[in-house]
């Protein structure tokens, strides 16, 4: 939802065809923009190191399912299969959104997970201030 005539420009390389939907920054209202995300694929580079992946549980919190590479410590946010994917190759991306796209049951159970593991497990505000008690307490 950052589209711009620069960015047209800096594209026009590219062939975009209807698969693609293009919004200029704040054409729509935020919540109308997350609500048409169903996922969120998040194919880091080889030489991309994520420490925490914050912007994954956010993505989860807005109920996108979330797939994403193996080795950031991604293990820690997402139980794969179940609230998202942790994919090993490229291949795996593009094979699980294929599966996601054409089974909306699936897609909607799923995405109701990731959102339910971030707001109960990775965002509860009551375990985090029960943990920072404890290490503070040592």
């Amino acid at each position: 939802q950052a589209w711009s005539r620069e960015l047209a420009r800096m594209f026009s390389w590219h062939k975009f065809d209807n698969r693609w939907e293009f919004y200029f920054t704040n054409q729509l209202p935020s919540r109308v923009f997350l609500s048409r995300v169903d996922l969120f694929v998040y194919p880091l580079g080889h030489s991309f190191i994520e420490s925490w992946g914050r912007v994954v549980g956010e993505a989860m919190l807005t109920g996108s399912i979330p797939l994403v590479p193996s080795g950031h410590g991604f293990e820690r946010i997402v139980v794969s299969g179940v609230s998202g994917y942790i994919c090993n190759c490229f291949d795996e991306f593009k094979a699980l959104a294929r599966e996601l796209e054409s089974d909306s049951k699936k897609r909607h159970n799923m995405a109701l997970k990731a959102h339910e593991h971030a707001r109960y497990n990775l965002f509860d505000q009551t375990k985090h201030e029960q943990l920072w008690v404890q290490v503070l307490s040592v």
